[in-house]
């Protein structure tokens, strides 16, 4: 499905580096497959929310990691910048200037890291969709064409997919 949302956007890829490894998957053990396969020239982004990227300091290699690609940390409803403040492997980032992103003074923040790789830091307006709000639409016949790409909802439709998943214990 990822391919089909892309397949008209030459600048981006898809990679199954991840699944084709027979054994558990660390982000930096990924990233640094890509720069091997793509090259030194080019930038890798590292594109997450902020509740996930709150517990980067507890990646494997988390310095390391921050040295080979760039991050892009987006704002999720309910989780502050603040604590990013002081928190090692991270560079040092203002209180103020967080403080300003969780109250929407402003909606970016751009952190160079040392090595020449960067942080930057986005607060982007809050999105009430999720993908568990696509797959209940789907399951109960709800519109979600202003959800996804055309090629993206046929495929879904075609392949009934998510029509039983919804009927599983725990889902």
């Amino acid at each position: 499905m990822v391919r089909l949302a892309i397949a008209g956007n030459p600048t981006l890829a898809v990679s199954d580096v991840e699944i084709r490894r027979p054994e558990k998957s660390y982000s930096i053990d990924t990233v640094r497959i890509l720069r091997h396969q793509y090259g030194a020239g080019v930038d890798l982004y590292f594109i997450l929310g902020l509740d996930a990227f709150l517990e980067f300091p507890s990646w494997r290699q988390a310095p390391e990691l921050l040295a080979l690609c760039h991050f892009v940390v987006v704002s999720r409803m309910g989780v502050s910048f603040v604590p990013l403040a002081d928190r090692l492997p991270l560079p040092k980032l203002s209180r103020q200037a967080l403080e300003d992103l969780d109250r929407r003074v402003t909606d970016r923040l751009d952190v160079p890291v040392p090595g020449g790789t960067s942080l930057a830091l986005l607060c982007l307006p809050p999105c009430d969709i999720s993908a568990s709000d696509i797959r209940q639409r789907i399951h109960s016949r709800s519109d979600v064409a202003l959800l996804l790409p055309a090629s993206v909802k046929s495929y879904i439709m075609e392949h009934n997919l998510f029509q039983e998943e919804l009927n599983r214990p725990g889902f």
